[in-house]
């Protein structure tokens, strides 16, 4: 199956947190970064995992239980490890890579406002994901004492 398609039809469940754990992160000639996992077809945004978790913790009626809490939490941690690996490519890419990921970085700045750390504005889902409201959105979803109500924003 295309990894895309599997992502945006996902849940919080056993399938997404092995997509999560099994991701490679990579970056294009031109600065996209992206996910590829043994199985799937093609790659996807990493972004695209992150605003899939956003948008089911967002949409959620019912209050997570424990166990999809849980899976919640490996899959956040999952995602943050890849956008910190990202950071490692692509600081070991070639000159003209790190240029377009700068280039793409000033626009995403220009568009959200700087907020002192380089790194979160690699693009807008990224910036939620780290530094939205009370430390960043993965962080909400990480803690265990957040009610399932605030993760609506």
């Amino acid at each position: 199956m295309n990894l895309t398609v599997v992502i945006e039809k996902s849940s919080i469940d056993q399938e997404f947190l092995a997509i999560a754990a099994n991701a490679k992160p990579g970056i294009s000639f031109f600065g996209r970064r992206y996910i590829q996992v043994h199985g799937y077809k093609g790659h996807a945004s990493i972004d695209a995992m992150a605003e899939r978790v956003i948008a089911i913790a967002r949409d959620k009626i019912l209050p997570f239980n424990q166990a999809e809490r849980a899976v919640g939490v490996k899959i956040a941690e999952h995602i943050t490890q890849i956008y910190n690996e990202s950071d490692l490519i692509e600081g070991k890419s070639n000159c003209f890579t790190r240029l377009c990921c700068a280039v793409h970085e000033f626009f995403v700045q220009f568009s959200i406002g700087y907020n002192g750390n380089s790194r979160t504005n690699t693009s807008l889902t990224r910036s939620i994901w780290h530094d939205d409201f009370d430390g960043g959105f993965n962080q909400r979803f990480l803690s265990a004492k957040t009610p399932c109500s605030l993760l609506r924003v």
